[in-house]
């Protein structure tokens, strides 16, 4: 089932300015119907104003020009670029940056399973300082159920075995669509966990321990922001964190 949230992460690491990074699954895009959903992706973009964003479900360099000039620098000029479309399994990540605020290094594109998207890694340099950061987008298997949850800790394996091949105190950060539903889930756990090697291991920025769907967690909801059904996203409102 394919899913569609927005989440705002706003962080400084060790820059000199805060360098503000935002995730959205964009749900297939650019589909049939770009130049509509555009004028509301323009609204929700206007009000974040990223230094960077991150996206899933995009499907082709026609959609990152797209999401580009008639999203991102729609109000703005050539205020964002853009990394290079990589067309991996399923749909895929991208990356779009103020070049004012960070310069673009690299990506690389860690190739986890014949049925599993890409990780992507994307390093990137802040203008005003020498640290550079690397960010991983990544869209975990989706769906409940013990098979789906068997794939999702395969993902997050190979992303921590990954991750804990960087050098001592490196900077990075991983966001995307994850799809897990409870902190309990082992791919989570995979994650976070403390292991003889922890070069790699991730923290939750909210510490929230649950069950996600549950009530107590609704202010930190990201999934899924529409009530209706289109373009084989799910509806039902906001019930989930999938960030």
């Amino acid at each position: 089932m394919k899913r569609i949230f927005i989440f705002i992460f706003l962080t400084s690491f060790c820059f000199s300015n805060n360098i503000r990074i935002a995730t959205y699954n964009l749900l297939n895009y650019p589909g049939t119907n770009s130049s509509t959903r555009n004028v509301y992706f323009r609204t929700v973009i206007s009000e974040i104003d990223p230094d960077i964003l991150v996206v899933q479900e995009m499907n082709s360099q026609t959609g990152v020009d797209s999401f580009r000039i008639a999203v991102l620098n729609n109000y703005q000029g050539n205020t964002y670029s853009s990394v290079k479309f990589n067309n991996g399994y399923d749909t895929d990540n991208s990356l779009f940056y103020k070049s004012s605020k960070v310069t673009f290094i690299s990506a690389y594109y860690i190739s986890v399973s014949d049925n599993s998207r890409d990780i992507a890694e994307y390093t990137l340099l802040p203008v005003e300082t020498a640290d550079t950061i690397r960010i991983y987008s990544v869209h975990l298997k989706a769906g409940s159920g013990s098979s789906n949850e068997s794939q999702r800790l395969n993902e997050a394996t190979i992303l921590r075995n990954h991750l804990n091949t960087l050098p001592p105190g490196s900077k990075f950060i991983v966001l995307g669509d994850f799809n897990i539903y409870r902190s309990s889930e082992p791919a989570f756990q995979k994650l976070i966990g403390s292991m003889a090697n922890n070069n790699g291991q991730l923290k939750d920025p909210l510490n929230a321990i649950g069950t996600w769907n549950n009530i107590a967690f609704a202010p930190i909801h990201t999934q899924s922001t529409r009530t209706r059904q289109f373009g084989g996203g799910a509806g039902g409102g906001l019930d989930d964190r999938f960030d």
